[in-house]
């Protein structure tokens, strides 16, 4: 998590610039043209596992034939397949589409890593393929609070991938506008976007650079955005930004360490080596603002940052941590606690501080923001652990929301679960096998045990934890403690009622994979059909379709009757 990071880096950096100031571009951006209006930001974490430990149970029927033909490809294509997976909270070394946006592939490196967090969700419209269909997936008439209408498997088309000698492969889904990416044999990343609901291609393009490796792919405020592998904290990845028309627009050198947030005409770096936060344009790359971290006094400047979020992003497609694909906020602030204790807001455009106050949070201490709100769990090693909610619009006096009644408990986890609510995972002396969850913001605390849980995440206003080992198992529960689903697989979320269910975990092997649909007012699972010859952990969706790779192609298909 960010701020475990003491690592000494040199402090400092030239001041904020006075107002009215020029920017200018940091050292290694590269500006080129202005682009259009941005889509939305979406998520699409890569990552690896473990072969699954039970095998791909048959669905009662096959999937039906595609009810329309297959969509001719322009040009052929080549490429490679894998990627897509988890994130929770603000760090790790991925590319991300929502907060803590989604997911990593492991790698021989040290354990700090990079974040690229995106949350501007704008309606646009690019040319040549008319408005992006937003509203059919995002809110609209509450699109996200109703049952999935599923159907089997229907095949909407493919398109030809990178074959069996793949190196990294991503796929992402926001609305119906898909990105899909692979490594070539020149180490440059080759990226195509895609229209979802019919598989056609809009247009592809390539990196400027080339890198043994890369990391991301996501959705971004602008258009999409690439992460290059720099192997250690102290080689620079590289940051490559397109519009929604296929053009890289600038670049940007990050290092492992580093978090970086799309915020909608403003993008937030939160450089560790220099211990500041850098603002820059969007459209551009061109720097606006800087501020030093927040210092101890004896000169610490560790730091924790976070987005604001909404509680729309829990209503909509998550990825395998729940990270959202596509998460809508309009709100372009970032919190960031200090070494100091302090807290502070900062607007991502202007670099102004909105509020500060002193003595609330360590960075390491759990953290949320959703709606105004920042509640904040403070472990103390005599008395357990305290949360709390701050109003952020002054960051007055907080509302204690529960204390530590064993001096022994432990805070796990803290994650937004509803509407002016937060759900902590909490354990004694961090014992999985003590793990509770307790729903707090209500009248009074609600609470039950969820033995083994380590992580959890959220559905609307539901909770769900995914279950390591084997079988691999997904437990849904109510706020109210009440079971909503028990059983065998690995869970995702299509909204706030409404999930994916896939008998196994995600993996990067090839295999059949057996997929159920599940509305969570009842728990049923409705019987999808297979997903044949694909890597697990490379799929992304919405909540009608979903995209995979496979040993030689992309492939679409529809789960639920379009809108």
């Amino acid at each position: 998590m960010p701020g475990q990071h003491d690592d000494g880096y040199a402090p400092g950096g030239p001041a904020t610039p006075p107002p009215g100031a020029t920017p200018v571009p940091p050292p290694g951006v590269t500006p080129a043209y202005p682009t259009s209006t941005p889509p939305y930001p979406v998520s699409t974490p890569p990552y690896v596992t473990s072969t699954p430990p039970y095998p791909v149970s048959t669905p009662p029927y096959p999937a039906s034939t595609p009810p329309y033909p297959t969509p001719t490809l322009p040009y052929p294509m080549s490429g490679p397949p894998g990627g897509g997976g988890p994130y929770q909270g603000p760090a790790g070394p991925q590319l991300t589409g929502g907060f803590p946006a989604t997911a990593v592939m492991p790698r021989a490196k040290p354990p700090g890593w990079l974040v690229i967090t995106l949350v501007a969700a704008i309606v646009v419209a690019v040319a040549g393929v008319g408005t992006l269909a937003w509203s059919r997936f995002w809110g609209g008439g509450g699109v996200n609070d109703r049952d999935v209408a599923f159907i089997p498997f229907q095949q909407i088309g493919s398109l030809p991938g990178p074959g069996s000698n793949y190196g990294r492969v991503f796929t992402t889904v926001t609305g119906d506008r898909a990105y899909v990416a692979h490594t070539r044999e020149d180490d440059k990343l080759e990226i195509r976007a895609v229209q979802a609901s019919t598989a056609r291609e809009l247009w592809r393009a390539e990196t400027s650079i080339a890198a043994p490796n890369w990391e991301q792919v996501a959705s971004v405020s602008v258009g999409v955005a690439a992460l290059s592998d720099g192997y250690s904290s102290s080689t620079p990845e590289q940051l490559v930004v397109f519009n929604t028309d296929g053009r890289e627009i600038w670049t940007y050198p990050v290092r492992s360490e580093d978090q970086i947030f799309f915020l909608g005409d403003a993008v937030v770096v939160v450089d560790r080596f220099a211990n500041q936060l850098v603002g820059l344009r969007a459209a551009d790359g061109v720097q606006t603002w800087r501020h030093d971290n927040p210092a101890t006094s004896s000169g610490r400047k560790t730091t924790a940052v976070y987005p604001v979020n909404s509680y729309e992003r829990f209503t909509g497609p998550g990825d395998f941590s729940a990270v959202p694909f596509a998460p809508r906020s309009d709100d372009h602030r970032v919190v960031q606690v200090g070494a100091d204790r302090s807290v502070r807001i900062i607007d991502a455009a202007t670099g102004a501080v909105a509020a500060s106050r002193p003595n609330v949070a360590d960075p390491t201490d759990k953290v949320a923001v959703l709606d105004g709100t920042l509640y904040v769990a403070a472990e103390d090693s005599r008395s357990g652990y305290r949360a709390v909610a701050h109003d952020l619009a002054t960051l007055g006096e907080p509302k204690v929301l529960h204390t530590a009644v064993d001096p022994a408990a432990r805070v796990e986890e803290l994650i937004a679960c509803g509407p002016e609510r937060v759900c902590l995972l909490e354990t004694v002396r961090y014992d999985v096998k003590t793990a509770t969850v307790l729903v707090l913001g209500g009248e009074k605390p609600v609470h039950w045990a969820v033995p083994g849980a380590k992580q959890l995440s959220a559905a609307g206003e539901h909770v769900f934890v995914n279950h390591t080992g084997s079988p691999y198992t997904t437990k849904v529960y109510a706020l109210d403690g009440r079971t909503v689903l028990d059983a065998q697989g690995s869970a995702v979320r299509l909204n706030g009622r409404s999930m994916l269910l896939f008998a196994n975990s995600p993996s990067a092997s090839l295999g059949d994979e057996s997929v159920a649909g599940v509305n969570l007012a009842d728990g049923v699972q409705t019987p999808l059909g297979l997903l044949r010859g694909v890597r697990l952990s490379s799929c992304s969706w919405n909540t009608e379709l979903i995209v995979c790779a496979g040993d030689k192609s992309f492939v679409f298909h529809r789960f639920a009757a379009a809108d």
